[in-house]
C-alpha cells in the first residue's frame, strides 16, 4: 500500500510539475532565441522599475502605447526620430509590458494613470505635451482627472474609455483564474502563440503584410519577456480590469487636445469620434484613411506632421 501511494504521488506531481515546466522552457527559449532591446533608462517607480528613453530637445512630449499583451514603447519606431527634431520625446513602457517590470498586482487605468503623473513629476519635472494609443489614451485621460497641472496639451488616438464593457465583480473570479500559476501561464501561451498575433495584428492593421509581421513578431517577443508573470496584466487586460468610462472625464478637459482615428480602427470604432466630438466641442479631429488601430505606425510621414503642427 505504501509503494503504491508513492507511485500515485509521483505520477501527481509529474502532471502538476510537466506543465509548469513546459511553460517556463518556453518563456526561456523566446527570450534566448529573440532579442529585444532593453531600457535605455530605468524609473524605480513604487510598483515596479519602469523602462523609459529620450531623444531630442526642446518642449517634453511624452508618448504612450496601448495595453495589447506584448504591447510597448516599439509602436512608436517610425515616429521618435522625426518627433526629436522639434521636442524632447520620452516613451515610456507601462508597468507590465516592454522593458519594464511585470509584477504580481490587479491593473487598471487609474494604476497607469498614477504611473503617468509620477513619471512627468519625477523624470520630466514639468507639464508636458501626452501622445497616446488606444488604452494608453484612455490612462492618458485618467491622469490628466487626477493631476490637470502636469498636462499641456492631448493627442489621443482612437482613445478606449468611450463604450468599452466595464467590469463587474463576476469577473473577479476570471481574473484570478488567469492568474494561477499553472493554469494561468498556459492559458496565457496558448492565447499568445505567434500564429494568433499575427492573426490578430493582421486584422488589426492596414499597412504592408511586412509591416504587419513586424509589428507582430515584435509583440510576441515582448509578450514573453518576464516569464510567467505576463500573465497578471494579460488578466487584467482580458477581463476588463483596465477599462473606464473616461467621458465626463474628456468633458473636463480644458487644455488644447487632438484626436485621430484610423478610418478602419475595428477594436474602436469610428463613431466613438462623434461622442467625443460632443465632450470636446473646441477640440481638434482627424482621420487617417486606410489606417486601423495603429495609424501612427501605418502612415508615420502624413502623422509626424500633423503631431508637429499641433503642438506649434
Amino acid at each position: 500500500m505504501k509503494n503504491k501511494n508513492i507511485k500515485s504521488s509521483a505520477i501527481l506531481g509529474t502532471l502538476l510539475f510537466a506543465p509548469l515546466a513546459v511553460n517556463k522552457l518556453i518563456f526561456y527559449l523566446t527570450e534566448k532565441i529573440n532579442m529585444f532591446n532593453e531600457a535605455e533608462n530605468i524609473y524605480e517607480w513604487r510598483l515596479g522599475k519602469i523602462g523609459y528613453s529620450v531623444k531630442g530637445n526642446g518642449k517634453p512630449l511624452l508618448l504612450i502605447h496601448n495595453a495589447f499583451p506584448g504591447s510597448s514603447s516599439e509602436i512608436w519606431g517610425k515616429n521618435t526620430n522625426e518627433l526629436a527634431k522639434s521636442y524632447k520625446v520620452y516613451t515610456l513602457d507601462l508597468l507590465g509590458y516592454g522593458t519594464s517590470e511585470r509584477v504580481n498586482t490587479t491593473y487598471t487605468a487609474y494604476t497607469f494613470g498614477k504611473l503617468i503623473n509620477d513619471f512627468i513629476s519625477d523624470i520630466i519635472q514639468k507639464p508636458t505635451a501626452i501622445c497616446a494609443v488606444g488604452e494608453g489614451a484612455m490612462f492618458a485621460a485618467v491622469a490628466y482627472k487626477i493631476n490637470p497641472d502636469n498636462f499641456k496639451r492631448f493627442i489621443l488616438i482612437n482613445p478606449n474609455g468611450i463604450s468599452d464593457k466595464i467590469t463587474d465583480n463576476s469577473d473577479t473570479k476570471k481574473r484570478k483564474l488567469y492568474e494561477l500559476p499553472v493554469i494561468g501561464e498556459s492559458i496565457y501561451l496558448y492565447k499568445m502563440t505567434k500564429h494568433r498575433i499575427r492573426d490578430i495584428y493582421n486584422d488589426r492593421l492596414f499597412s504592408s503584410e511586412k509591416s504587419k509581421k513586424y509589428i507582430a513578431d515584435n509583440i510576441y517577443v515582448s509578450a514573453h519577456i518576464g516569464g510567467g508573470n505576463n500573465r497578471f496584466v494579460y488578466a487584467s487586460y482580458i477581463t476588463g480590469f483596465m477599462n473606464m468610462d473616461i467621458k465626463d472625464y474628456l468633458s473636463e478637459i480644458t487644455i488644447p487636445t487632438m484626436v485621430i482615428w484610423g478610418e478602419k480602427c475595428k477594436t474602436n470604432p469610428i463613431a466613438n469620434m462623434e461622442t467625443i466630438k460632443q465632450l470636446i466641442p473646441n477640440g481638434e479631429f482627424a482621420v487617417f484613411e486606410e489606417t486601423g488601430e495603429l495609424p501612427n505606425y501605418e502612415n508615420p510621414t502624413a502623422f509626424n506632421s500633423v503631431v508637429k503642427n499641433f503642438l506649434k
